[in-house]
């Protein structure tokens, strides 16, 4: 079986080295069951790495501070929000660029508030008033 017809009848996405190392193997030690058969007898194991994959890839989205520009009081700061970055686009036609960001959780809201350094050092990376960037905020 390959690759592509494995997700196309699992209908889970997981990465090519864990269906080289896991599913590809079994596969071909299993004699007598169809593709299919053999994937709804697998779905419980395919599911489980499709999640250890999803996971991976959020631990892997890097934290974004959006500002709308205003400063603290004594101008030192920038006022906004750290979210993590979903997904970025830029429309080459337009030139404009759309964020896709979501709330962070609160375990990653704990380890931005104890990350003294991330506070004193970070710049802007958006700024909610620039008409060449669309800031959207998703679950």
């Amino acid at each position: 079986m390959m690759y592509s017809e494995f997700l196309e009848l699992s209908k889970q996405d997981i990465t090519y080295q864990q269906y080289t190392e896991v599913i590809e193997p079994m596969y071909n030690a299993v004699e007598q069951m169809t593709k299919r058969d053999f994937i709804n007898f697998m779905l419980p194991s395919i599911k489980a790495l499709a999640k250890q994959n999803a996971a991976t890839k959020v631990a892997a989205q890097p934290t974004v501070f959006i500002s709308d520009g205003a400063k603290t009081p004594n101008g030192c700061y920038y006022l906004g929000k750290y979210g993590k970055l979903v997904d970025k686009d830029v429309s080459i036609s337009t030139g404009k660029t759309t964020v896709k960001v979501r709330e962070l959780t609160a375990d990653e809201k704990y380890e931005v508030s104890r990350t003294w350094d991330l506070y004193l050092n970070s710049t802007v990376d958006y700024y909610t008033d620039d008409p060449s960037v669309k800031i959207r905020w998703v679950k």
